[in-house]
């Protein structure tokens, strides 16, 4: 067994992921995979820390096994059709924005926003994050259900963003499939128990992380790990990540 998954959940609860311990792992085991990475989502080290933990023994397994090559195997042309009509729906959506929610369509990814417009805010200059990993990402994410996940986030007094990224294959065959980016630990948390109770039964595994910035300028999560940026966080952003922090006696606000 890989030591990327945490043994802190809660019984039936899906299990946390330890990007960190895998990342040490990946170093470990395929040096030369995790040394091609120049700060993009197209970097083969960048795919390789994000690829879903089904794959994960596969990919350190073999000496030249990518997620690309992953994914060339793995990737039916009847998934190819399904993933389709699922992004197609996905980004036609649309719902009536109020002064404290917005739905967020483009190109690149869908989401929502809970809050009044403006910057999110940081954490002592880091943004927590949470990640969902979905059983199946194309029954779990409609649009309604994600809507109706934003107007419980605003419920419970959550302040934030989330998006996910289409294409689909990119949630098919990564674990960061529905993001959420809260402006502190707490909110962190918060939206993490709200994502558990909205999305109960369909969530494989749940994760952890902070954008920040590394060398001058501001990088996600994945990307900070793959600088160093773990060593250099502040210890409670540490605990965070690694499942550390206590969980506040109220979890969200208005709960």
């Amino acid at each position: 067994m890989l030591p990327f998954l945490l043994l802190t959940a809660a019984m039936g609860a899906p299990p946390p992921l330890d990007q960190v311990a895998w990342l040490d792992t990946l170093i470990a085991r395929r040096p030369t995979l995790m040394m091609q990475h120049v700060g993009t989502t197209s970097d083969p080290a960048w795919q390789a820390l994000v690829i879903r933990p089904a794959l994960r023994e596969r990919l350190v397994g073999s000496a030249t096994e990518t997620y690309q090559t992953l994914v060339t195997a793995e990737y039916t042309e009847a998934q190819k059709v399904s993933d389709r009509v699922w992004s197609t729906a996905m980004q036609a959506a649309r719902f009536p924005p109020t002064p404290t929610l917005t739905w967020n369509s483009n190109a690149g990814d869908v989401g929502f926003r809970v809050g009044a417009a403006g910057s999110l805010g940081l954490d002592q200059g880091y943004a927590p994050k949470v990640f969902f990993e979905f059983i199946d990402f194309d029954t779990a994410l409609t649009p309604e259900r994600v809507w109706g996940f934003a107007q419980r986030l605003e419920q419970v007094g959550f302040t934030g963003a989330s998006k996910f990224t289409i294409p689909a294959e990119v949630l098919r065959f990564q674990y960061n499939n529905l993001i959420v980016y809260a402006p502190t630990i707490a909110l962190g948390q918060c939206a993490e128990a709200t994502g558990l109770e909205w999305f109960a039964g369909e969530i494989a595994h749940i994760g952890r992380g902070v954008d920040g910035e590394l060398y001058g300028r501001s990088v996600d999560w994945h990307h900070f790990l793959l600088g160093g940026g773990f060593a250099t966080l502040p210890e409670p952003f540490q605990d965070y990540v690694k499942y550390r922090t206590p969980n506040p006696a109220k979890m969200c606000p208005s709960v």
